[in-house]
């Protein structure tokens, strides 16, 4: 049998959000992977620059290797005043040479065969990879590319797209459009840029397709799940309940339950007071973060996903697999996973008496030959998850990636 690779995954942060979940379940599928299955072996070891959730997740995981670093912060997460702007580079290369070093030790000590960098803002495990001379992949789960508020490239749009591309193997990115950021470069070598959508693993699947929870004369209960913040769009969902609740009696007004933590006070604020200007108060749930996501999934009959930059969408999939009808905003990799009336609905990002007008349509005029229709939608997508975005599928793919990246060595 040939001799086991040793795989380090460098993580920015040890909170339990999509990018962390996903590779979590790469991490489990390696570590429970059995001896005989694969004609290479992998060891993975993971370098964690903050304690969080994810640490206590993954103690749990046979024969996985936990360690530690700094992250170089080459991606801010606020805005920059002048000063900063002109400080952050400096910073960078200030803070380089000692973070760069301590991945550095940790490949040659634990003779790491592959550097995995799981998100776009750390830079520290390519530059680890570059010096030492062993293969790195970038997993690119963000439009780093768009005008966001909350990721800032310290050296521009353009230049760190370049650094991404010259210090690494293979770029791996979660949906077409992440792709997409990467120009021509991407169209002239797609090997180095592939696809690897996001996926699920089996404990986040029922066995049998659920059936779909529908309304009929019951109130409508709709589910938001995800951080909170200006580019997720939980305020257009809820600007779109407050012209509902224009046409609606009281008891037709739909429920709005929500999953997900705010990412500042700032948004907090600003949707604390759209709440109360539109008197909604009695219609919305914050439940904050949900570790057992799979039991709100049961008490939902439709999601809304309102965001203006999704990069893939995670949380629509998670939906489908338990029967639940998805709406979400025609932006970024949303379109890849829902095909418009066939898997789900879209809408026009920011469009909101649209989204209005479809959660109306699809709740409360459903006549007893549009609920058959919403039950094959619902049924379609979620037989479209098991056949696409299960987690042995991802693995298969990502296996074969590093096996073709060691035998070119």
């Amino acid at each position: 049998m040939p001799e086991a690779k040793n795989i380090l995954y460098i993580v920015h942060d040890a909170q339990v959000y999509g990018s962390q979940q996903s590779l979590s379940l790469i991490l489990d599928r390696i570590c429970n992977a059995s001896k005989d299955e694969e004609p290479i072996q992998f060891h993975p070891y993971i370098s964690l620059a903050r304690s969080g959730p994810l640490s206590d997740r993954l103690c749990t995981l046979p024969g996985l290797t936990l360690l530690q670093h700094k992250r170089l912060q080459w991606f801010k997460h606020d805005k920059r005043s002048p000063i900063d702007q002109f400080l952050d580079p400096l910073l960078v290369l200030f803070n380089a040479p000692s973070r760069i070093l301590k991945i550095y030790r940790h490949i040659k000590k634990h003779k790491i065969d592959l550097v995995h960098s799981n998100s776009v803002v750390s830079l520290e495990g390519a530059l680890a990879a570059k010096i030492a001379g062993v293969p790195h992949f970038w997993h690119i789960r963000e439009l780093f590319m768009e005008d966001s508020p909350k990721l800032l490239p310290v050296f521009g749009k353009r230049l760190s797209r370049f650094i991404i591309s010259a210090l690494s193997s293979r770029v791996l990115c979660i949906s077409s459009v992440v792709r997409q950021q990467f120009n021509d470069a991407q169209r002239k070598n797609p090997q180095k840029y592939p696809l690897l959508y996001n996926a699920l693993s089996p404990k986040q699947i029922p066995d049998t397709l659920p059936e779909p929870r529908f309304f009929g004369s019951n109130r409508l209960t709709i589910g938001y799940v995800g951080r909170l913040s200006e580019g997720k769009g939980a305020h257009d969902l809820l600007e779109a309940l407050a012209l509902l609740k224009s046409s609606l009696t009281q008891t037709q007004m739909p429920q709005l339950k929500i999953a997900g933590d705010f990412v500042d006070a700032a948004y907090e604020n600003r949707i604390r007071d759209l709440i109360s200007r539109h008197h909604l108060a009695g219609h919305v749930d914050f439940l904050g973060y949900q570790e057992n996501i799979q039991d709100f999934y049961r008490q939902i009959d439709l999601l809304v996903l309102p965001s203006k930059n999704e990069p893939f969408g995670r949380v629509i999939i998670e939906a489908m697999a338990y029967g639940v009808p998805v709406i979400g905003a025609d932006s970024g990799g949303i379109p890849e996973i829902i095909t418009h009336q066939d898997t789900g609905w879209l809408y026009p990002v920011g469009d909101i008496p649209a989204l209005a007008d479809l959660i109306t349509l699809l709740a409360l005029e459903a006549s007893t030959q549009k609920e058959g229709e919403l039950r094959r939608i619902a049924q379609k997508a979620g037989r479209m998850v098991r056949e696409r975005f299960t987690i042995e599928q991802q693995w298969r793919q990502l296996r074969e990636l590093y096996k073709a990246t060691y035998q070119a060595q």
